[in-house]
């Protein structure tokens, strides 16, 4: 059923895609013998007998295709909605994957209002990566909300640290009982492009058309779509928890981080400084920028800010691509110090790769002002990184110890061999005694930056 040469090129337009989901299966769906019958005599249901088949034998696939031709009772609510559409879209992907291990997958339906106006009501992730999304709208008269969903959850530029070579994003749109399948293309992701006719799941025909449409899309990711993805994924439509009290939700074009009782939960940083920091450096490269934010919210403590652009935690694996990423952390940092902050977090969890070899420093949320006081108590700021040099001689967090900080990050980077320069450089900013090492803008004017380290 499942059938299809692998390396088979994916439809290269709508109009393929179309013609892609349309097209028979290996073998048509099986259904129960009796099953079979009961669709062979309904009158509606003649113009789709062509694309099932009774089958004796296939009891798991036939029970799933059978379940998913069975409209639910009818539901008024998006949660009932995403109910009604399990047994038509998850559970069929799920048998399939269990009956072929072909393609390992995550899905989730969001129905947190809160994030739902954010990121997809429904995800399905391959490789960590979305390949196939929904929206879900209550009342049938309101597909064409449903639709401009599927393209204002993209953003405004199709980022390839997201989706990788993928050419498009099949998805789909639910009104009520309507369902229709999309396409967002990378030349215009925010103006989703139908590929299939609008489908009534109140009717047992339409489900099947439903049904065969969906497994084509299962045809489609498996040896299409899947040689596609990045090889380093950022996993959009993700919402990661981190504790103490803080959401990472991931989105096609920025990232939206939330810390609940941030007082509470940041202990040792100044909202204040946040503010400050974000604006000072908002054109400063070698960092993410807010590009919405940062608040704080007086009712109940909340920060939130917007940030750019996505990057993934790829490190690098050569000396080229050190020099590239302390470059780029270093011009991160300088602009910190510049505008009289320290980032006192950095280490290579905190180190995005945004493509094309360029890196930015993230997660500003543990900046302070230079000098930072770092005395011992409930309230104070201490990272895992830090090692016993990383303080000065008054106990006292400064821009040396940022510096420091970066020297760690070649050695932890463990990258076998480096060049002498290299070595030279990290042993400048790792010195023991803070007032011997360079300052981030000095650490930029190594002859290590100007050599030519193999890529």
């Amino acid at each position: 059923m499942l059938a299809v040469v692998p390396g088979t090129p994916p439809p290269a337009t709508a109009a393929e895609l179309r013609r892609w989901l349309e097209q028979p299966l290996g073998r048509p769906l099986p259904l129960d013998p009796s099953a079979y019958n009961w669709l062979r005599y309904d009158v509606d249901s003649r113009r789709v007998l062509h694309l099932v088949e009774a089958t004796p034998g296939a009891f798991a696939l036939s029970a799933t295709v059978f379940t998913a031709l069975t409209p639910g009772p009818p539901g008024g609510s998006e949660i009932a909605l995403a109910v009604k559409l399990g047994p038509l879209i998850n559970a069929l992907f799920a048998r399939l994957q269990a009956l072929t291990g072909l393609l390992p997958h995550r899905l989730d339906h969001d129905t947190d209002r809160s994030r739902g106006r954010l990121r997809p009501n429904f995800c399905f992730w391959v490789d960590d990566t979305l390949v196939f999304k929904g929206e879900v709208t209550a009342k049938s008269h309101d597909m064409r909300l449903a639709v401009e969903k599927l393209g204002s959850k993209m953003g405004h530029v199709w980022s390839p640290i997201a989706f990788g070579n993928l050419p498009y994003l099949p998805c789909y749109a639910t009104a009520g009982p309507q369902l229709q399948f999309y396409a967002v293309l990378k030349s215009q992701p925010q103006q989703p492009v139908s590929i299939s006719k609008q489908f009534d799941l109140s009717v047992v025909a339409d489900r099947v058309e439903v049904v065969h449409h969906v497994v084509n899309v299962f045809r489609l990711l498996c040896w299409c779509l899947r040689p596609l993805l990045p090889p380093y994924p950022v996993t959009v439509g993700a919402v990661l928890e981190r504790p103490p009290g803080t959401t990472i939700t991931i989105l096609a074009d920025r990232v939206v981080k939330k810390i609940k009782y941030f007082a509470s939960n940041n202990k040792g940083v100044e909202y204040n400084d946040l503010a400050n920091v974000y604006g000072a450096t908002r054109h400063a490269a070698g960092l993410i920028h807010a590009i919405d934010g940062p608040t704080l919210s007086e009712s109940k403590g909340t920060y939130q800010v917007v940030l750019a652009p996505l990057g993934n935690r790829r490190r690098p694996t050569n000396e080229g691509e050190l020099r590239r990423a302390i470059q780029d952390v270093l011009h991160g940092v300088a602009a910190l110090h510049q505008a009289g902050y320290v980032h006192r977090d950095i280490r290579w969890e905190n180190v995005l790769c945004i493509g094309q070899d360029s890196w930015i420093l993230s997660d500003l949320e543990s900046v302070a002002r230079e000098p930072a006081q770092t005395a011992a108590g409930e309230g104070s700021f201490r990272a895992a990184c830090w090692t016993d040099e990383t303080l000065d001689e008054r106990g006292m967090y400064t821009t040396a110890s940022d510096v420091q900080l970066v020297g760690e990050l070649i050695e932890t980077c463990k990258i076998l061999s480096l060049g002498a320069q290299c070595v030279e450089l990290k042993a400048q900013l790792t010195a023991c005694a803070a007032a011997s090492r360079p300052s981030a803008a000095e650490a930029l004017c190594h002859p290590w930056f100007s050599a030519s380290a193999p890529l």
